[in-house]
Formats: structure tokens, sequence, C-alpha cells
């Protein structure tokens, strides 16, 4: 039996949360992340790639904890004050003042994880979490989509009749709430079964996660077009150019593999998942956004040496586990991607947005394997 959880920051207005007085907004949080990274960057150009965050109090005065960002070995480290910063004036807390042992303490994330730090967002300030996408399980011969979620989750959701449309690549079409008894399984239905031939034309049920939404969500995410690599298409490797493009940006890593992802035209741009030569006993591996013959973002993934091998997801390799793309978005916070990538011991369904040169996550749903 599968089992689904939901790891998210809050709960979302369309199951009528009222925000803390406390709350985050989502616009002032991505600009500081934003901001953050640029200055560290800037500070540290040697050492700008490869960018780990950890939320931590380390000046030990219980308040709120700080926000900290590394290169990808830690060995150079700024601290900001998240209490005072604000944009456009970032407060950094000198890392001089800060005892060695209380760094070794802190534990380390990659940039992807910034924004799941910030428990305390109001999703009603952010043009995404605020309508709660919700992938979907598809049954395309019955015309059937059940959302990802499991009974408990799916019964917090108040007004499941929201979810009016179904996003799968380019293409948006209208569903209809189905109701179930005995359960609070989310089950909808495609008004027009005809369109399942177009929409989904390549992929089997299992090959597809689409996205279920309101129809508010269309007014502020721009669907776009892409061409993604799916089994058993032959692999695409990275071309004498591209592998120079993206070395020279990860100063002194060396490009081990490498496999094409997808390209969105309209944006300009190609997302390739790479894999490094381990260095100083690091393993490192990306996704990585080429633009206009350049390194446009990047999501960085920490590996382990054993026995002279880089290992990721147990005994497997990190192209075992690399996304699936079901939709692409542009949005006024940022370009956004929607995957599906199995781990170790379920499958991750969640929203990428990019954010300068990197990408955060911003929802994650997780449907564990047993």
């Amino acid at each position: 039996m599968k089992k689904l959880i939901t790891t998210l920051m809050a709960v979302v207005a369309i199951v009528m949360c009222v925000p803390q007085a406390t709350a985050r907004d989502a616009r002032v949080t991505t600009n500081l992340l934003a901001e953050m990274l640029d200055n560290f960057n800037t500070r540290h150009p040697e050492h700008g790639i490869g960018l780990m965050t950890a939320r931590w109090d380390v000046n030990g005065d219980g308040g709120e904890q700080e926000l900290l960002l590394s290169s990808m070995d830690t060995t150079v480290v700024e601290i900001y004050d998240l209490k005072a910063s604000r944009p456009g004036n970032l407060v950094r807390v000198p890392v001089e003042q800060v005892e060695q042992a209380t760094l070794n303490e802190v534990y380390w994330t990659p940039f992807l994880y910034a924004y799941k730090q910030f428990n305390d967002l109001d999703y009603n300030t952010d043009i995404t979490l605020r309508h709660r996408p919700l992938f979907a399980s598809p049954d395309l011969q019955k015309n059937t989509f059940v959302a990802m979620l499991d009974a408990e989750d799916a019964g917090d959701i108040v007004y499941p009749n929201v979810y009016d449309n179904l996003i799968f690549k380019p293409h948006v079409n209208r569903v209809t709430h189905i109701s179930k008894q005995g359960g609070n399984e989310l089950l909808y239905k495609l008004d027009d079964p005809k369109v399942i031939k177009t929409m989904f034309r390549g992929y089997d049920g299992g090959e597809a996660a689409p996205v279920l939404v309101p129809h508010q969500f269309l007014e502020t995410h721009n669907v776009l077009q892409f061409s993604r690599w799916k089994s058993p298409e032959p692999i695409q490797k990275l071309t004498i150019d591209g592998r120079s493009i993206i070395q020279n940006h990860y100063r002194g890593w060396r490009i081990a593999d490498s496999r094409w992802l997808a390209s969105c035209p309209s944006a300009e741009r190609s997302f390739y998942a790479v894999t490094f030569e381990p260095r100083q006993g690091k393993a490192l591996a990306a996704i990585v956004c080429i633009a206009e013959g350049s390194v446009a973002s990047t999501i960085d993934f920490e590996g382990w040496i054993e026995d002279g091998n880089s290992h990721w997801f147990g005994d497997d390799d990190f192209f075992a586990h690399q996304p699936e793309i079901m939709a692409m978005m542009a949005t006024e916070l940022g370009f956004e991607m929607y995957v599906r990538w199995p781990s170790m011991e379920g499958t991750h369904y969640a929203i990428w947005r990019e954010v300068l040169d990197k990408w955060v996550m911003v929802q994650d749903d997780y449907e564990y394997w047993y």
C-alpha cells in the first residue's frame, strides 16, 4: 500500500487558513533570498556556486534564527540577521563573532530548501501556494484523475470544486470534481474526454503526473511549451561547448556524466542533469539551466564518497533519480517547474522556482512506496 504525506510549510488559503500576525510575506522573502544570494556571490566570486543554506540561532539569543549561506564545502560562510534585514538593507552578523564550535553544529542543506525553511510564510502572499496546486495520478482509460494526497490531507481541502483545470506540459483543460462516497479521495474527470488523446500523446498514465489548479491560478501563471526526455528515448549528452560552459561556471569541478532533460524554446532555456568527478572528499551533481550560451541557474545536490565512488540514493546513481518535468510556468516571482522524482523510499511531487541563479522548492508532496 502506498501512503502519501504532505510536507508543506503551512496550510493554504484554499483550506481557509487565517495567517498569523507574524506571517512572512512571500514576495519580501523571495527578494531577501535573492539579495542575500547576490551579496554572497559578489563578496566571494570564487565560491558563488554549490551554495548551501541553514537556519540557526548562531548568536544564542533564543530569538529568531539567523539565515546562513555558504560555499559547498562550508569554508566560506555569511550570516544574515533576518529580524533586522529588509530588502535593500541586509544586516550581516560577522562570522568572526561566532565560535567555530557553533558553526560545526549547523545543519546545512542545499539552497533548494531555503524557501521551505521559512515555516512562518503567509501562503496568501505567494502567487502559487495560495492556490495549493495538486499533482494527480491519472487513469487515462477511465478519464479519472486522483489528487496525490492521503485521506487526511485531502479532507483538509474544503472546496475541492475550485480545482477546475488540469495542466500537463503546455496543455490546459477543464475538469470537474467527482464526489466519492466512503472516503476523502479527490477524484476529477476531464469535461471533454476526447482531449486525452492530444493532452497525453506519447504518455501512458504511469508516465504522467498532471497538475490540478483553480482557474484563478492561470491569471498569474503562463503555461509554457517545452520538450523533454522520456524513457526509452536515446540519452543526449552535453556537447563539447556545453561541457565547457558548465565547467567554467563550476570552477574546479570536472563533469563526469550528463543528460539532457528538457528545453523551453520560448524562454531560450535547456536543462541538463550533470554529475561531477568527486573532489576533496565531496560529490556534486546538479540540474543546470543553460540560456543564451551561459549557465543561467542551477540546483545543486550533495553526495558522499564511498569506496572511491560517489553515492546518492543507496546503490543507485544520480540519474536514476533525475526529475521528470510535468509543466513549466512563467510567473512574476520567477520561472517555475513542476516535477516528479523518486528518492530512496518514495516519490516527490514538487514545485521549484528560480531565484537569481538558484532554485528553491516552494511545495513538496511525498508518496511512500508501501
